[in-house]
């Protein structure tokens, strides 16, 4: 089983109508450091000091980085989240994000909380997430 590294959400305002576009990481790596005390364990035969942990980025609370719509669910608006895509590269993340501000109309849209896209991608690196 293949797990995604991001998602594309849409998270709607039920109250006003408005919506919203973004992306985010659904778990990364964190890296720890051994204690002290598990450095010197015997059974301990390690070259490195620190290992990575795996954990959530907590995406299921997420509410968006727009500040208007952040202090609306603060306010405790009536909103509802959507995924619309699953990715697995940054490459894949910043593409997908950027085609559904553009190609939904977000920018020109005065429902949308969306003020602005700014991505680079290069075609090569598409192909490659792609191919594996």
């Amino acid at each position: 089983m293949i797990l995604a590294k991001s998602i594309i959400y849409r998270i709607e305002n039920l109250d006003t109508g408005k919506y919203y576009i973004g992306r985010r990481t659904v778990c990364g790596n964190k890296k720890r450091k051994l204690t002290l005390s598990e450095k010197k364990l015997p059974e301990n035969l390690r070259k490195t000091w620190a290992y990575e942990l795996k954990e959530s980025s907590g995406w299921k609370t997420y509410c968006g980085s727009n500040t208007t719509l952040k202090a609306e669910v603060a306010e405790g608006a009536n909103i509802k989240k959507y995924i619309l895509h699953y990715c697995f590269s940054k490459a894949e993340i910043t593409y997908r994000e950027s085609a559904e501000i553009i190609c939904s109309g977000a920018l020109e849209d005065v429902l949308a909380y969306n003020d602005w896209v700014k991505c680079t991608i290069y075609k090569k690196h598409l192909i490659s997430a792609k191919k594996e």
